[in-house]
Formats: structure tokens, sequence, C-alpha cells
């Protein structure tokens, strides 16, 4: 391998290390600018979410307690 095709290959890893970067922080990004409204969302929802994160509550807990608790979690 020349020394001008080891040049262009490293080149071309950088450029492709830099739009793997610039992906992930527009993803970041986009993950914090999204507010899920809970509101919106049913009671038996919030609890599916809660249960995919792990999240112990009581089963008789009211919608509003169940999205402080997911609040906390978030």
């Amino acid at each position: 391998m020349g020394a001008t095709t080891f040049y262009l290959l490293e080149l071309e890893k950088k450029q492709r290390k830099q739009l793997e970067r610039q992906k992930q922080e527009t993803e970041n990004q986009i993950s914090e600018d999204t507010e899920i409204d809970y509101n919106k969302l049913t009671k038996d929802e919030i609890k599916s979410i809660l249960d995919e994160k792990g999240v112990d509550y009581d089963s008789r807990a009211k919608k509003d307690e169940l999205i402080k608790l997911l609040k906390k979690v978030k």
C-alpha cells in the first residue's frame, strides 16, 4: 500500500468518526428537546413505561402519582 492510499484511508476514517460524533450529538439534542406529555397517556401506558424501566409502584396508585414517579426516574 502506497503512502497516498494510506493517507486517504486515514482521512476517510477520520471523516467517518466525525460524522458519527455529529450524528450522536444530534440524537442527544433531539431526545433532550422532546418532552413527553404524560397527561395525554393512559394510566396503563404509564404503568407499562414504569414496568419497562423497572420501577416499583402501588398498583392502586392514581395517575398523578404514577406521573410523579415517572418524572423522577426520567
